[in-house]
């Protein structure tokens, strides 16, 4: 499910189709899978074919990073080592990004 939604986002082979390929991938995430979730994390983050939403992405960039975690090898589900140590970032720099705007709002410039 995850790869055919990621095949649809992009139209390879055949026609794109964002609506039924976010609803795919949506359905692998739903069932532990990480490439579905991290991919989740991507779209959500820079905002592609969905509106971006940084505590979505934060929260499908934790989950991701759990289930490669729990299955204990990087490469299975098509996640390898570099890809997750990018999304590690990524979950630091969002965490940190929502800080900051938390205290801006909270206590203003």
């Amino acid at each position: 499910m995850a790869v055919l939604g990621s095949v649809l986002m992009r139209g390879l082979g055949t026609e794109k189709d964002p609506n039924e390929a976010l609803r795919l991938l949506h359905f692998a995430h739903e069932r532990r899978n990480s490439y579905a979730t991290l991919t989740l994390g991507d779209y959500y983050y820079l905002g592609k074919e969905t509106p971006k939403n940084l505590k979505k992405a934060l929260e499908m960039y934790e989950a991701g990073t759990i289930f490669v975690q729990e299955l204990e090898f990087i490469t299975l589900d098509g996640v390898t080592e570099s890809s997750l140590k990018a999304r590690l970032k990524l979950i630091e720099k969002i965490k940190s990004h929502m800080c900051l705007r938390s205290r801006i709002v909270t206590h203003g410039p």
